[in-house]
C-alpha cells in the first residue's frame, strides 16, 4: 500500500496511477486519489486505435467498370454540387488537358477517385464529373456515401479534419478494424506501458470502449478504511489501526 501513496504524491488527484497487474489477468489495479479502480487496458486501446484510424486511414480504391457521371441531379442538392466543384484539384497526368482529379484528402482517404473535365477557354466551364473508383473493402459503397461525405464537408469549417468527414459505413468499418487490431495487440506487461495508455486516454473525451463498456470499474474508496493518525496529502495514511 505504501507504494501507492508514494507514487501518488507526484500525481494530480485526477490522474490514474497504475498499481499492478492482477495475476492470471490482463486487468490492472489503478488509483485515483483515494479511490481504487479496476482497469481494462484493451478497452482503452481499441478506442485509441479507432481514433488513429479515423484521423489517418486511407482506403484503397478499385476502378469501376463503368465510371459514374456525377451531376447536381444525381447528388440531389445544389449545395453538395457546389461543395464538390469547390474542392482542390490537380491536372490528371495520364489524361488530356482539362481533366483534373480531386485531391482533397477528405475525398481521397474516404475512398473516392473523382475526375472533373473542364472545357478550356477564356471562361472555363465544367463539362463532366466522373466517379472512376471507390473503396474496394466496403460493400455497396458509392454515390450515397459520397453525398454523406460532401454533407459533412459542407457543414464544417474549411480546415475540418478527415475524421469529421467520415460517412457512417466507414465509421462502422473502422470500429470493426479497431476491435480486431486491439485483440491482436500484445499484452500490456509493464507499468510504463499502462501509464502511457492512461495518458492517451485523457485525449479521448470518453470513458467507454466501442461497445459502451467502461474503461474503469470502481472497487474501493480508501478513505472508508480505519486509519492511523499519520496523514498523507491531508488524508490519513493507509495503515489500519
Amino acid at each position: 500500500m505504501s507504494n501507492i501513496c508514494n507514487e501518488s504524491q507526484s500525481k494530480s488527484s485526477d490522474d490514474y496511477v497504475p498499481v499492478g497487474v492482477l495475476s492470471q489477468s490482463d486487468n490492472w489495479i489503478c488509483q485515483q486519489g483515494t479511490h481504487i479502480f479496476l482497469l481494462n487496458p484493451h478497452r482503452i486501446n481499441e478506442v485509441v486505435i479507432y481514433r488513429r484510424l479515423l484521423e489517418s486511414f486511407q482506403f484503397q480504391t478499385e476502378s469501376l467498370e463503368t465510371p459514374i457521371d456525377i451531376n447536381e441531379c444525381l447528388l440531389g442538392d445544389v449545395n453538395l454540387w457546389k461543395t464538390l466543384l469547390a474542392l482542390e484539384t490537380e491536372q490528371e497526368k495520364e489524361m488530356f488537358p482539362g481533366y483534373r482529379k480531386i485531391t482533397d484528402h477528405r475525398i481521397i482517404a474516404n475512398g473516392f477517385h473523382i475526375v472533373i473535365f473542364t472545357e478550356q477557354g477564356s471562361s472555363p466551364e465544367v463539362k463532366q464529373v466522373q466517379l472512376r473508383a471507390v473503396a474496394d473493402s466496403i460493400p455497396t459503397y458509392g454515390i450515397g456515401d459520397l453525398c454523406e461525405v460532401l454533407e459533412n464537408i459542407a457543414s464544417l469549417p474549411e480546415s475540418s479534419s478527415l475524421s469529421q468527414s467520415r460517412p457512417l459505413k466507414i465509421l462502422n468499418y473502422l470500429k470493426g478494424e479497431a476491435v480486431r487490431m486491439a485483440r491482436k495487440s500484445p499484452l500490456f506487461s509493464c507499468r510504463e506501458e499502462i501509464a502511457e495508455l492512461l495518458e492517451s486516454s485523457k485525449r479521448l473525451k470518453t470513458s467507454e470502449c466501442l461497445h459502451s463498456r467502461p474503461f474503469f470499474q470502481k472497487l474501493y474508496d480508501i478513505s472508508s478504511l480505519p486509519f492511523s493518525q499519520t496523514t498523507f496529502q491531508g488524508e490519513s495514511q493507509l495503515f489500519p489501526k
